[in-house]
């Protein structure tokens, strides 16, 4: 009857002669809270969002977020961003 001994070492080997597994490469964390952009450079709107609760939002062509929230519900905004936000139905073009 085998001892314990020998049971761990035959487990040693048969784990030494598996092939390896490939090591996966951990994701990187998500970023940090949103930056609030205070003015754009460039050409720029001025949107107002029609949402009470507060939100930020990354614009798809420059890549900037931009946080709103109904006690602050107007920002400027680059121009080159304006069509893409309008069609989500959340902002309006302001005064």
């Amino acid at each position: 009857m085998p001892c314990c001994g020998q049971n761990r070492e035959k487990a040693r080997m048969a784990a030494e002669q598996a092939p390896a597994q490939p090591r996966i490469p951990r994701e990187k964390p998500a970023p940090g809270p949103a930056v609030r952009v205070a003015a754009p450079v460039g050409p720029a709107a001025r949107l107002r969002y029609t949402g009470t609760v507060p939100i930020t939002v990354r614009a798809p062509q420059s890549g900037r977020s931009y946080s709103f929230s109904g006690r602050e519900p107007e920002r400027t905004v680059d121009r080159r961003d304006v069509e893409a936000l309008l069609k989500t139905g959340l902002f309006r073009r302001a005064g």
